[in-house]
C-alpha cells in the first residue's frame, strides 16, 4: 500500500523574537541554507522568508525538524552575539496546508508584505528547476488561497496579485499525474477547518 504524500509533508518556522525583527537569514544565507537541505533531504524541499520568519516546508518519511534547527546556526552572521533564533511553529502532516492556509490568511493583514510574500514566493517557484510533488502542492495551495481572496475581493493589491497569478498559468502542472488528487486533498481538508 502506498503511502499517502500529504503524511510526509513537515513545515517548521524560525523568526526572531520582537517587533520589528530583523530577518534570521539574509539572501544568500537564505539560499545558501536551501541548498544544504536538498542536498541532505532531497529535492523536496522549500525555503522563504517572510514578515513572519523562515518558513521551511519539505516532504520525508521522517520528522527531520531537529537536523534542520541543529544546523540552521552554520548558516547565520556570526559576529552578531545573543541574536537568538526560535522555533515557533511545527507542523506535520496535513496540518502543514492548514498552516499555509493560516500564513496566506494573516498576511492579508498586511498587504504590502502579502504583495511582497506573493512576488518572492512566485520568483523562487519559478527558479525552481525540477518541480518536487512538494513544489506543486504548496504553488496549488497558494494559488487555491489566493484565488479565494481575490473571489472574496479581500485583498489590496488586487489587481496586481491577478497578474502574478495569471503569469504563471499552466506552469507545470502536467508532470505530476496525481496534481489533481492532491488538489482535491487539498480543497477537502480546507472544508473541514
Amino acid at each position: 500500500m502506498q503511502a499517502d504524500p500529504l503524511d510526509q509533508l513537515h513545515s517548521i518556522r524560525f523568526r526572531k523574537p520582537g517587533l520589528g525583527s530583523k530577518s534570521v537569514l539574509n539572501p544568500d544565507q537564505e539560499k545558501d541554507f536551501s541548498r544544504f537541505l536538498i542536498n541532505a533531504l532531497g529535492s523536496d524541499v522549500f525555503v522563504i522568508s517572510t514578515g513572519l520568519g523562515l518558513d521551511v516546508y519539505y516532504s520525508h518519511q521522517q520528522d527531520c525538524s531537529a537536523f534542520i534547527t541543529k544546523n540552521l546556526w552554520l548558516f547565520q552572521e556570526t559576529e552578531i552575539k545573543g541574536d537568538i533564533v526560535i522555533v515557533s511553529e511545527e507542523n506535520h502532516g496535513r496540518d502543514v496546508l492548514d498552516y499555509f492556509g493560516t500564513v496566506v490568511n494573516t498576511l492579508v493583514d498586511y498587504p504590502l508584505l502579502l504583495l511582497s510574500c506573493c512576488k518572492k514566493f512566485m520568483r523562487q517557484y519559478q527558479a525552481t528547476p525540477h518541480k518536487s510533488r512538494l513544489h506543486l502542492l504548496l504553488y496549488s495551495a497558494f494559488q487555491f488561497h489566493m484565488q479565494a481572496l481575490i473571489t472574496d475581493a479581500k485583498i489590496p493589491y488586487l489587481e496586481k496579485i491577478k497578474k502574478l497569478l495569471s503569469q504563471s498559468k499552466g506552469l507545470d502542472f502536467e508532470t505530476l499525474g496525481d496534481h489533481d488528487n492532491l488538489v482535491n486533498k487539498l480543497r477537502k481538508s480546507q472544508n473541514l477547518n
